[in-house]
């Protein structure tokens, strides 16, 4: 395909919702983020806007965030670059939310 044709196809692509965004997936090993943990999120409330927000606001090094059925509201995929700034994040999350977590080694 031509460089045109190329935009053409993906423009119409888009246009008819088939790619409805675009993502960077990041290397955080490069990153030096070695620590990686699967989060069990229990909200404190029946609304979730405060976890929600503030996991927002904590986005940097979320990898991803599923809303699950079962005994927990959310599971959390993290990593962080050392075991303070993981102690420091769950201090943090406590105000919003109680847990337990998975190191994956």
């Amino acid at each position: 395909l031509t460089g045109q044709a190329a935009t053409n196809r993906v423009k119409k692509l888009e246009d008819d919702n088939v790619i409805t965004g675009y993502t960077i997936a990041l290397n955080q090993e490069a990153l030096d983020c070695k620590v990686h943990v699967f989060i069990n999120i229990y909200t404190h409330k029946i609304s979730h806007n405060s976890y929600l927000d503030f996991i927002q606001e904590e986005s940097i090094f979320v990898m991803n965030n599923y809303k699950v059925i079962g005994d927990p509201c959310y599971l959390l995929e993290r990593r962080f670059p050392n075991n303070d700034y993981l102690n420091a994040f769950l201090e943090r999350l406590n105000k919003h939310a109680n847990y337990n977590f998975l190191m994956a080694i």
